[in-house]
């Protein structure tokens, strides 16, 4: 249960880090161009994300935590370092081969000097959006400790109607 909301989280929160910066700065931009298409994108991009999310915990997730629990370590404060780490891990490694063979045109080069020209400029790119991406994993590393180790609660006192 804790990984299945752990990777709803992680694709929500992706595509809210997609989404909110646009709606904020460039709104009437958005709004203007918007097509119903638009959703059904988002809502394949959302469940392309939360697939490699639940994969992601699986394959990282799962073994990194039973190492850290076998040693005693299973405090929040672990589960958002796991998830940071794991997450920044390999989203730089994903972006490793844009850092070897990049090309000043590739996909993570804003237009400006990249790394292949001497400069620090494609690592930079790659570390910012590893660190990004870092941020959303050690949330998702929180909601999967919060919700394994506590369980939900729930006051039902409350709640109206409910004694």
């Amino acid at each position: 249960m804790a990984l299945l909301a752990g990777s709803l989280l992680g694709a929500a929160l992706i595509q809210l880090s997609g989404f909110l910066p646009a709606f904020v700065f460039e709104r009437d931009q958005l709004l203007t161009q918007w097509r119903p298409s638009d959703a059904q994108v988002m809502a394949i991009l959302f469940a392309a994300t939360w697939i490699v999310f639940a994969l992601a915990l699986a394959i990282f997730g799962i073994p990194l935590w039973w190492i850290c629990h076998r040693l005693g370590w299973r405090s929040a404060r672990t589960a958002l370092a796991l998830g940071f780490l794991a997450t920044f891990s390999v989203s730089l490694i994903l972006n490793g081969p844009q850092l070897i063979f990049g090309q000043s045109d590739g996909a993570y080069d804003d237009g400006g000097m990249s790394i292949t020209e001497g400069t620090p400029h494609g690592l930079y790119s790659s570390l910012w959006e590893s660190f990004e991406f870092a941020l959303l994993g050690a949330a998702v590393g929180g909601l999967v400790w919060r919700l394994a180790y506590r369980g939900p609660t729930v006051r039902w006192d409350i709640i109206p109607g409910r004694e």
